[in-house]
């Protein structure tokens, strides 16, 4: 994926969200080794910190509802949304939940490696990494 994302932008991107979070239950078994070289490859793995509901049949407006309450939770919030062709009215809920949080003062910018991460699981020590760095992969 960082070679498509290379391709596209000209950049190399240095975050990255793993499917269903790092403490996923499908993920565990290889979930620190997954850590562990991600880390070693210079990503920087988040999490969210407030969800918009939208994977569980939550209403437009219950999601807006849910979306603002948990992100004004938190000085800084990582809003997980989901924009899928099944769920393609998420993206009318976008104004309102935007509206509202710059109404409370929040503002919006995009989330790179100099903002702290928010992570369900960490790894503590990765000295003991084996692998070699990465190489780019083409077809």
């Amino acid at each position: 994926m960082d070679n498509i994302i290379f391709r596209a932008t000209g950049e190399r991107s240095s975050i990255f969200r793993l499917p269903g979070g790092s403490n996923a239950k499908y993920s565990s078994d290889i979930r620190t080794d997954l850590l562990t070289e991600m880390n070693y490859r210079g990503f920087v793995y988040y999490d969210w910190n407030a969800y918009d509901g939208g994977c569980d049949n939550y209403s437009i407006d219950g999601m807006i509802s849910k979306a603002v309450r948990e992100a004004s939770a938190h000085d800084k919030g990582i809003l997980l949304m989901h924009d899928t062709k099944a769920q393609s009215f998420i993206l009318q809920t976008l104004p309102d939940i935007i509206s509202q949080l710059r109404s409370q003062g929040y503002r919006f910018d995009r989330l790179d490696a100099s903002v702290k991460p928010y992570q369900f699981e960490t790894v503590a020590d990765t000295s003991q990494v084996t692998t070699t760095p990465p190489i780019e992969i083409t077809n």
